[in-house]
């Protein structure tokens, strides 16, 4: 369904984070900028936002102006200095501990 959350369960390798990346950085390609923060994606392990975080950088690196998708890979904020994860990105990945924790900051 068009807009919204989907859970995906298959075998490595398959392409699962494309599935749910691409269409996430599409709508962003072509939706107004307004927020800061546009597309949050919540995953339960640092290691999954990591992959997660590599796989956007590969996909964006591709893009005709790489510049227009700014990433903020959130997921090892607790053990890093706070001024390396403030600041705005359009893309958000991160676990849901350190997402509170990021709210919490910025409030």
């Amino acid at each position: 369904p068009r807009g919204r959350d989907v859970v995906l369960s298959s075998e490595t390798g398959s392409g699962k984070t494309l599935a749910y990346l691409v269409p996430a950085l599409q709508r962003m390609l072509t939706a107004p900028r307004g927020m800061c923060i546009r597309v949050v994606i919540v995953l339960p392990n640092r290691d999954l936002c990591a992959q997660t975080a590599t796989v956007a950088r590969e996909v964006i690196s591709r893009l005709p102006d790489p510049n227009v998708i700014r990433l903020r890979h959130l997921a090892s904020a607790l053990h890093q200095p706070k001024t390396e994860h403030r600041g705005c990105g359009d893309l958000l990945i991160s676990t849901p501990r350190v997402v509170l924790q990021h709210v919490r900051e910025i409030e």
